[in-house]
């Protein structure tokens, strides 16, 4: 069976206005995903909580709570003007898994995951102004495990019994230098 998906708080627009309707009932849009999908008869199925670029800390860990997944797209983001970054740190540390994905060709020019990879980890930088936020490691787990965990897959690294999963780079590529932290 494969995760229930829903896009949530993409943009401080959308956020927004959700949240202005959302006051008078008391559910916000993470609440409302708790009520309807998380009470799902097959919670083991989890969530994938689509985009999620502004959230509050009770819906961080409400969601890290039902294991969801959340989908970091930054360059879309950017191209969108979202306006807000996703709060990786805070979201981790709620146990929720934060996947990446490039949200299709029509709002990023292009699905160019090490684009996307190198962007991720940037934009946290700038955005918290940590420059050790957002590891090497971490960014690659975004674009492959926990992507693979986000879908169910017995995929996302090399390892014996996981589907094939391999990635090969020239490392005499210009845009490889230089070759810190491989």
């Amino acid at each position: 069976t494969q995760p229930a998906s829903a896009w949530a708080q993409e943009s401080k627009q959308n956020s927004g206005r959700v949240k202005a309707r959302a006051a008078a009932s008391g559910r916000f849009p993470a609440g409302c995903a708790e009520k309807y999908v998380c009470a799902l008869p097959h919670p083991r199925d989890g969530m994938r909580g689509g985009i999620v670029v502004s959230a509050a800390e009770r819906e961080k860990t409400m969601l890290g709570k039902h294991k969801v997944t959340v989908m970091h797209n930054p360059v879309s983001n950017m191209k969108l003007t979202s306006g807000s970054c996703m709060d990786y740190s805070g979201l981790t540390k709620a146990g929720v898994n934060v996947s990446l994905g490039t949200d299709g060709c029509s709002s990023n020019n292009n699905l160019d995951m090490f684009e996307e990879m190198k962007f991720a980890s940037l934009l946290q930088k700038h955005h918290t102004g940590k420059p050790k936020i957002l590891t090497t490691k971490e960014t690659f787990d975004m674009g492959t495990i926990n992507g693979a965990k986000a879908l169910k897959l017995n995929a996302g690294e090399i390892k014996i019994g996981k589907l094939a999963d391999v990635l090969l780079i020239d490392l005499k590529r210009p845009e490889m230098s230089p070759g810190h932290n491989l």
